[in-house]
């Protein structure tokens, strides 16, 4: 077989079995012109005295446009390994050469564009060895640079005053390097995106990038930044930062431009000030323990809290752009809004708040305007009441879902649905004895159930008279006894189902239409259909 005219990828694994750089030799990996991707794999990492000569000895042609090192067991890189002649190589990665002291000189390389470096756990020091003797302008091309899992990794040392590293570079990744020490590069005109994870020792300082968009910050001990414009960059519109004790109010005012913000299990943050985002549209506070006091932005539009058990209030009733909200696991919080909800949320999903009271407190709110709220949706919140202070639900309510909500009697002090209404779900509220006195106005309903609210005794008049309902849900609620008027359904309903109400005495009449029925569990039932009520 004529092994020289492979062609495209060449992946040879094992090499912990080559014997001797004889061996390698013979591979003959320079007569294979056609090869553009080389991939090299050790899957032992027993000590090989011979490893640096085997890997020198599998030099491929300088045409190669991508080189992958998996498991190399040599404590340095043969000498060709970074030589400029690889003029086409365009990603280079090596990973897992845990025995590797030193990265080779790479800097040279002229079109290399993608660089990973992953498990060089002996590896302590990133310096001039990495970017290479006398280059003036090193890493040309590379436009992404990751470096990932180097445990022993301390410092970086950037390049002389009047090199120019990184030219071209657009995302720089460093993640699980426990002790890096050092600073990031600072001249590095193009960078977007920066992605730091895992690096406790890392006191950040955030230098002035220009085309900054994204930032990521996790798991790292402190981010400094030297002034008060340092981050105000055009497009910086991420930013997430786990672990912090502060945010000082010099570092959120570099924020002015930020669009999109994450902050990350800040255990120690107390507040967030609203006129430092003047930009912000979407805000992700996650686990933020003691966070007490947020001062949001009329431009937020959507709004997302996650366990931050401290806060114990919220008022959004400014935020007239905010579309979606959502807050979970607050358990100190005992208002959503101080005054009617914006007039443009659409959708708000609260959970797990156990001292939820409720909604909004409307008594000083103006009448002349109303929310637009289309999608509702609580669970898990026992102190809850009422959903506002007025006990009305918006007009224009077209999912509603209420669950777990122990103290809750009624959805609306005048028993009234709205209008709109498309979704309705009530489950385990064992307090609710009706979810409304009438229906008929509801034409839109089309879906219906009640789940284990033990005290409901019956539906609400009129259902007969809706068009779209095509499903009812009626299990668990031991006090449910009847169907007014008559027992009758629309002749739009499909599915009925009806399990666990252990006082029911009659069935429903007059479902013609009727393609699903499930009864179980009414053992009181003494009455059922007439003939021509029941699909045949």
């Amino acid at each position: 077989m004529n092994l020289e005219s492979l062609k495209g990828t060449l992946c040879i694994s094992h090499l912990e079995n080559v014997l001797d750089d004889e061996d390698a030799r013979r591979a003959n990996l320079l007569g294979k012109k056609n090869v553009h991707v080389l991939v090299m794999k050790w899957e032992s990492e027993l000590d090989q005295r011979a490893s640096l000569d085997i890997l020198d000895m599998l030099q491929p042609l300088t045409m190669v446009k991508e080189i992958s090192i998996d498991g190399y067991v040599g404590a340095k890189f043969p000498t060709w390994f970074g030589h400029p002649s690889f003029s086409n190589m365009v990603l280079l990665r090596i990973e897992r050469c845990r025995k590797c002291t030193s990265l080779p000189a790479i800097g040279k390389l002229p079109w290399l564009r993608d660089l990973v470096l992953i498990g060089l756990s002996a590896v302590q020091t990133v310096g001039l060895e990495f970017y290479g003797k006398d280059c003036p302008k090193p890493f040309p091309s590379l436009e992404s640079l990751c470096f990932k899992d180097m445990q022993e990794w301390k410092d970086w040392i950037p390049c002389k005053v009047e090199y120019q590293e990184f030219p071209r570079l657009r995302e720089l990744s460093i993640s699980q390097c426990p002790k890096l020490q050092g600073k990031l590069p600072h001249h590095v005109p193009l960078l977007e995106k920066i992605s730091i994870n895992g690096c406790e020792q890392l006191d950040i300082s955030i230098p002035n990038f220009p085309k900054l968009h994204a930032l990521e910050i996790k798991g790292c001990k402190e981010v400094v930044s030297r002034s008060t414009d340092e981050l105000c960059c055009p497009k910086s519109t991420i930013l997430s930062i786990p672990y912090m004790k502060s945010l000082t109010e010099e570092f959120m005012h570099g924020l002015a431009k930020v669009e999109n913000l994450t902050i990350d299990n800040c255990k120690e943050l107390t507040s967030l000030w609203q006129d430092e985002f003047i930009s912000l549209i979407t805000l992700n506070i996650i686990d933020c323990s003691s966070l007490v006091n947020i001062s949001l932005t009329s431009t937020l539009r959507t709004l997302n809290i996650n366990g931050c058990s401290g806060l114990k209030s919220l008022s959004i009733s400014n935020c007239t752009c905010l579309e979606k909200a959502s807050i979970r696991r607050c358990n100190s919080l005992t208002l959503i809004s101080r005054g009617q909800l914006p007039q443009n949320l659409k959708m708000l999903n609260i959970r797990d708040c156990e001292n939820l009271q409720f909604l909004a407190d409307e008594g000083e709110a103006s009448s002349n305007s109303s929310s637009l709220l289309e999608y509702l949706v609580i669970w898990g919140c026992p102190s809850l009441k009422c959903l506002s202070s007025s006990g009305d639900l918006p007009t224009t309510l077209k999912r509603l879902e209420i669950w777990s909500c122990i103290e809750l009697t009624s959805l609306s002090s005048k028993n009234e649905l709205p209008t709109a209404l498309k979704y309705l779900s009530v489950r385990d509220c064992p307090k609710m004895e009706s979810i409304a006195n009438n229906l008929p106005n509801i034409v839109s309903l089309e879906y219906l159930r009640i789940e284990s609210c033990a005290e409901l005794k019956s539906l609400p008049m009129g259902r007969h008279k809706l068009g779209h309902l095509n499903k009812i849900d009626i299990l668990g609620c031991p006090s449910f006894v009847s169907f007014p008027d008559g027992g009758l359904f629309p002749t739009s309903l499909r599915e009925l189902s009806i399990h666990g109400c252990g006082k029911l005495e009659a069935w429903p009449n007059c479902m013609p239409n009727l393609n699903s029925f499930h009864i179980a569990y009414c053992p009181s039932v003494i009455y059922f259909p007439e003939e021509g009520y029941l699909p045949v």
